[in-house]
């Protein structure tokens, strides 16, 4: 996954959207430090909640712009793009 990942990045994209992302820490570690591609992880509202929290506790960036976007979300209730959409997700990108 992380060489997918890294080799999207390469190839120019602008977005990454991980999908139960629980725990994963791709964002983190694959996002480039100048901020020109944004992350997104979706997950169900109690784990996304629990991650930001654990993210900003350990100071897993150095400041919340470069956090990815956060998006709690139930995708057996909600439709992924309707998720999407209200954090900011570009599909034009």
């Amino acid at each position: 996954m992380d060489a997918a990942v890294k080799d999207g990045l390469a190839a120019g994209i602008k977005q990454v959207v991980l999908i139960a992302a629980g725990y994963d820490t791709r964002a983190y570690r694959l996002a480039p430090a100048d901020g020109s591609v944004r992350f997104f992880e979706v997950d169900l509202p109690d784990a996304s909640h629990r991650k930001r929290a654990l993210a900003k506790k350990l100071k897993l960036c150095k400041d919340d712009d470069a956090l990815p976007t956060y998006v709690a979300a139930d995708l057996s209730v909600v439709d992924l793009g309707d998720a999407l959409g209200p954090a900011g997700f570009n599909p034009a990108q």
